[in-house]
């Protein structure tokens, strides 16, 4: 079972990870990041078991609670209690309310097989979240997205990567907030709104992309129910890419007047536009 523990940038986070606990008994001390409850459980069996109280004079209670006896088998309860945490430990699991307290992690104190637990972009539940690993020594390019750099100065090399475990990639993982006020189109509604271009065209870049083992990372790209304003063309692939929303009626991209571009293009046409001389070829399986 995976421990979820959630944390905050900074000491909380630290905290988490050097909490240590102290096994007090004839010659021994155990330092370890235990979880509360093997400390409690660890720290209850060895009251018991090296109590003087449990010895009777003559009968079992009195070879049960010999200094031998009582040292094997508080050595046996140590080793049993820290086997079960050493093979918790190997899937410990964070959690973090948004991607800045992500990349505020301190990542020299993780270990390779921790993993973080994004309950969303900017804001629990926004659909901008995800579960990510901290690759050390990564030199991908930051996205937004699918990569992340730490912004913590005593973070090592490295980068955050997105772990898609089955759910489809989305724009809003990038960023994208889709929030022109109700989805009324109004130059003033859509003027207070937040240009999403930046963050979709991120998305666009990322995907499919190819993955860790071997083929694509993620060939389909959602857009969530939303109104997002951009202000300049969008350039996929949609060649080897299927994009997606949820409902004509609820998923829109919306170009403030006055700006008079294309919403959307394929990398070919755009080559094609470009170059303006026939030679960028043709979009394949559209």
């Amino acid at each position: 079972m995976k421990e979820i523990t959630e944390i905050s940038p900074g000491a909380a986070h630290r905290a988490h990870l050097g909490r240590t606990a102290t096994f007090k008994g004839p010659t021994r001390s155990f330092p370890s990041p235990l979880p509360s409850i093997a400390v409690e459980l660890v720290n209850a069996a060895l009251k018991g078991l090296l109590s003087p109280a449990l010895s009777s004079k003559g009968g079992e209670g009195d070879r049960i609670a010999s200094p031998s006896r009582r040292g094997r088998i508080a050595g046996r309860v140590l080793a049993v209690l820290f086997t079960a945490y050493c093979a918790v430990a190997q899937d410990t699991v964070l959690s973090v309310r948004n991607i800045s307290a992500l990349q505020a992690i301190d990542t020299s104190t993780l270990t390779p097989n921790n993993t973080v637990l994004v309950l969303g972009y900017y804001n629990a539940g926004d659909r901008g979240g995800g579960v990510f690993q901290w690759q050390l020594n990564s030199g991908a390019t930051p996205d937004g997205g699918r990569y992340l750099a730490s912004s913590n100065p005593l973070s090592p090399s490295g980068r955050w990567e997105r772990m898609l475990s089955g759910e489809t990639a989305n724009v809003k993982m990038w960023g994208a907030k889709g929030n022109i006020n109700g989805g009324v189109l109004t130059p003033a509604y859509v003027a207070a709104a937040n240009d999403d271009t930046v963050a979709i065209q991120n998305a666009l870049n990322a995907c499919p992309g190819w993955g860790n083992s071997g083929g694509f990372w993620a060939a389909e790209l959602l857009f969530p129910a939303g109104f997002y304003k951009i202000t300049s063309t969008l350039v996929a692939h949609a060649d080897i890419l299927k994009i997606r929303g949820e409902s004509a009626r609820m998923t829109s991209l919306v170009m403030p007047l006055g700006i008079q571009k294309d919403i959307f293009r394929t990398t070919v046409a755009d080559r094609a536009i470009a170059a303006g001389d026939g030679s960028a070829g043709y979009d394949d399986n559209l």
